[in-house]
């Protein structure tokens, strides 16, 4: 018989979700269109034809061509206000005071933390391909971030046609 796998309940565990705000901001997302742009891409770039029908951060609205989530919006607000991040006014150059335990919280983090470690990987990855420098480099990361959700806004029209008696 094999072992059931258990998710998280993140609303149980929102320590989960600051770690993985903080992991991505040092992880190089210094802005919050950073955040939301390679969280969103973390979570939809491969679908390939699929739909993802339980995303953590689902978007919820557009700022520019970046799909935001009020889920993470409102966590990272949360994170912000206890003073781990150092944001600037609009949310450009963020900034996690780092700790001694940092790396350490990280790594339990990447064990323990399942869907989120995954994102968290992911997002490392996207951050890598996509460079602060060169500005060219970081302006294809929101253009593909902008097809993404062109695809996936295509893909649900579909599913509400087909859902249509």
């Amino acid at each position: 018989m094999t072992k059931k796998t258990e998710w998280i309940d993140l609303d149980k565990n929102p320590r989960l979700i600051d770690i993985y705000i903080e992991a991505t901001i040092l992880a190089g997302a210094t802005s919050i269109p950073l955040l939301m742009g390679t969280t969103y891409l973390g979570q939809f770039r491969n679908l390939q034809g699929e739909f993802a029908t339980n995303p953590i951060f689902r978007p919820d609205f557009l700022v520019g061509r970046v799909p935001y989530s009020n889920r993470l919006l409102a966590a990272f607000n949360e994170v912000s206000s206890r003073l781990t991040l150092n944001p600037q006014i609009d949310g450009q150059g963020l900034k996690v005071h780092t700790q001694e335990n940092t790396e350490a919280t990280v790594n339990s983090f990447l064990e323990n933390g399942a869907q989120l470690a995954r994102l968290y990987l992911a997002n490392k990855n996207i951050l890598k391909e996509f460079p602060e420098e060169p500005e060219k480099k970081r302006k294809k990361l929101f253009e593909i971030v902008d097809e993404c959700y062109l695809r996936d806004k295509k893909l649900t029209e579909s599913f509400k046609y087909l859902s249509k008696p």
